[in-house]
């Protein structure tokens, strides 16, 4: 495997550096004061994807997840559910999710992490969900990074949520 290094922001320059890859991992996340470029970053990636015919899995956010029993509210859209320091990147989420639903040319994924994304102990365990938050038997939403990039590595090597979205939760 030989790295590659290319700006997201340059088209141009993706394409080429995806061009005989199986998979784009993208796990994009501006700097806070830029969450509004998260879009317009996730439709280059989508972009050079469809020119270098790879299929694209999306980690993204959990704004667009329903908060169970919050009548059919999200987590962006519930009453006090977020801090407001994470309103503008679930936001920038939210609008790069309606990207790929609108995305015809390449074969994508977006994956929503739970509510709480901690590091923590890797189990290999994890509960699978669609649209809405995984939560546990007390009702919270959690998984550690460490199973929640097993997911990732489980979708990429075995895509079973193909033009789809899905989450992962404890």
């Amino acid at each position: 495997m030989r790295p590659y290094a290319a700006d997201v922001s340059d088209q141009q320059q993706l394409a080429p550096t995806m061009k005989g890859q199986d998979l784009v991992i993208s796990a994009l996340r501006p700097p806070e004061g830029h969450e509004d470029d998260l879009p317009t970053l996730t439709r280059s990636v989508l972009d050079g994807s469809a020119a270098a015919g790879v299929r694209v899995l999306l980690v993204g956010g959990a704004g667009r997840l329903l908060v169970p029993g919050c009548d059919g509210k999200t987590v962006l859209s519930a009453p006090d559910f977020l801090p407001s320091s994470a309103v503008a990147i679930a936001r920038a989420c939210q609008a790069q999710y309606e990207l790929c639903l609108g995305e015809t040319r390449v074969d994508w994924t977006y994956l929503s992490p739970a509510a709480m994304l901690t590091p923590g102990d890797c189990t290999g365990r994890y509960r699978l969900g669609t649209d809405t938050l995984v939560v546990d038997e007390s009702g919270v939403s959690r998984i550690s990074m460490e199973d929640f990039a097993v997911a990732v590595l489980d979708e990429a090597e075995v895509p079973k949520h193909v033009r789809r979205a899905f989450t992962v939760g404890y």
